[in-house]
C-alpha cells in the first residue's frame, strides 16, 4: 500500500476524511496536490479500505492490523418498542469482531446499532433474541425487505427494530414486535410511507455482556 494510502487510512480511524475537500485532507496528510489526495482517497475506496456507512462518513473497514477482525461502526440507537430513540449523527465507535462470525457478508454495507427495550426478546435471528443492550448487526445492502424480515426502520427519523410485514390488502406495512410481553404493532399506511424508511436487515445478534 502507498505511504499516502496508509496516512490516509490512519487519519480516518479518528476523523472523518469524507468531510474534508482534497486540498484540507492534503494538508491534514502533508501532500500539496489535491489530484494525488483524490486519486489515493478513491483507491481506497476502491480497495474497500474505506467505504461511507449509513450516515455518508467515510469509515475504515477492517481492522488493518487486526488480522481476522473486522470493524462494525456503531451508528446509534434503535428503540425495541415505540420508536422513541433518535438515528443521530453521535459517533458510537465500532464493534471489533471476529470475521467469521459475520460469515461471507460484505463487510462495507454492514453496521450495529445498539438495542433499546424488550420488544423483541422473544426473536430468533440466527438463535439469538435482542435484549435491550444488544447489538444488532445491519446488512444495509438489503432496503427491500422480504415479509417476515427483521429490519432497522425510522419514521420521521425515530429508530426501531422491528419484524416487516408487508400487507398489500390492506396498503399497509407492519411493523410487528417479538416479546415476551404482548405488544402492538406499529402501523404504516400508504399516506405515512413518505416518512418511514428501511436502513437494513438485521444479519446477527451480539450480546452486551453487561
Amino acid at each position: 500500500m502507498h505511504k499516502l494510502q496508509k496516512r490516509i487510512l490512519k487519519l480516518a480511524t479518528k476523523e472523518d476524511v469524507g468531510s474534508y475537500g482534497y486540498r484540507k485532507l492534503g494538508e491534514k496528510i502533508k501532500v500539496d496536490h489535491p489530484q494525488k489526495v483524490k486519486w489515493h482517497l478513491q483507491k481506497l475506496i476502491k480497495d474497500g479500505h474505506l467505504y461511507k456507512d449509513g450516515l455518508g462518513r467515510l469509515k475504515v473497514a477492517e481492522d488493518e492490523a487486526g488480522g481476522g477482525l473486522a470493524k462494525v461502526p456503531i451508528l446509534g440507537l434503535a428503540n425495541c418498542g415505540e420508536p422513541l430513540s433518535f438515528a443521530d449523527n453521535t459517533d458510537y465507535g465500532f464493534l471489533t469482531l471476529s470475521q467469521d462470525l459475520l460469515g461471507s457478508k460484505n463487510l462495507n454495507k454492514l453496521f450495529a446499532v445498539q438495542a433499546t427495550g424488550d420488544s423483541m426478546n422473544a426473536c430468533d435471528i440466527a438463535g439469538q433474541a435482542i435484549d435491550s443492550g444488544d447489538y444488532a448487526i445491519v446488512d444495509s445492502s438489503i432496503d427491500a425487505p422480504s415479509n417476515g424480515d427483521y429490519v432497522v426502520s425510522s419514521i420521521e427519523g425515530l429508530a426501531n427494530i422491528k419484524k416487516f410485514v408487508k400487507d398489500d390488502a390492506n396498503k399497509v406495512i407492519a411493523l410487528v414486535s417479538e416479546s415476551k410481553k404482548q405488544r402492538p404493532p406499529i402501523v404504516i399506511s400508504q399516506t405515512d410511507i413518505d416518512n418511514y424508511r428501511v436502513h437494513g436487515r438485521v444479519v446477527a445478534v451480539v450480546k452486551s455482556y453487561s
